[in-house]
């Protein structure tokens, strides 16, 4: 496999969209502006993968590397990092979380490696100043669900599903009990979010993602009025 000639190319054409007589509109871009792209093509990706549909996932894996490298190029140009020094953490960092591989550090079973893959994880993430500084620009779901799995106590109400399924139950009715007031919005909005949060809970409880399940059925949603969706 030799990509080096490819990954070169695409490079030299990103630094001639941004230089000298270049594309006004990649000349003016930022890190900032280029931002909602670089979500959009990963998005995009994973709607072709979902679609099974290898020509859709290699055009958008395409689009989602080139978005990549225009972001670390606009850094690079900043003086911040160079791309060179985002393979080079990407590659230790790969290295250093399989040690089974390159360390010759036997594990027994596929479980035993993602075992060492969150404690090495975790032992990265001590090293940075917070351990709850997760990303607001995730997906709502997905950001509580990562929440959860690093705060436990702190995301939910109870330790077991029996509790939790109570917790929810009482902020529906809640909720319920709203509906004659006036001005309610804001504890509306409340109750709704504390249900919400104790649901991706209880997912984690049973092994399951919010993000996902809420997929599945908006989807099936529109296959079941649109057979053409699917």
């Amino acid at each position: 496999m030799d990509v080096g000639k490819d990954f070169e190319k695409l490079v030299q054409i990103i630094a001639t969209l941004r230089g000298e007589g270049g594309c006004p509109w990649d000349r003016e871009q930022t890190p900032e502006t280029v931002k909602r792209y670089l979500v959009e093509e990963a998005y995009e990706a994973v709607s072709e993968v979902e679609r099974r549909n290898s020509s859709g996932v290699m055009e958008e894996l395409g689009d989602l590397i080139f978005m990549t490298l225009f972001m670390a190029y606009l850094f690079q140009q900043r003086g911040d990092f160079t791309i060179e020094d985002v393979l080079k953490k990407a590659a230790a960092k790969m290295i250093y979380r399989h040690p089974h591989v390159f360390a010759n550090r036997h594990v027994e079973s596929p479980d035993e490696v993602k075992e060492n893959w969150e404690r090495l994880k975790k032992q990265e993430k001590s090293k940075k100043s917070d351990k709850l500084d997760i990303p607001r620009s995730l997906p709502a779901l997905m950001r509580a669900h990562r929440l959860v799995g690093r705060a436990w106590s702190l995301s939910c109400p109870d330790d077991n599903p029996p509790g939790i399924r109570t917790f929810i139950c009482n902020q529906l009715k809640a909720l319920e009990d709203l509906s004659g007031e006036t001005n309610s919005a804001d504890k509306a909005r409340k109750h709704m979010g504390e249900s919400l949060m104790a649901m991706v809970c209880l997912g984690r409880k049973y092994g399951i993602n919010a993000e996902d399940v809420l997929h599945e059925a908006i989807q099936r949603r529109l296959e079941s009025s649109n057979p053409a969706a699917s």
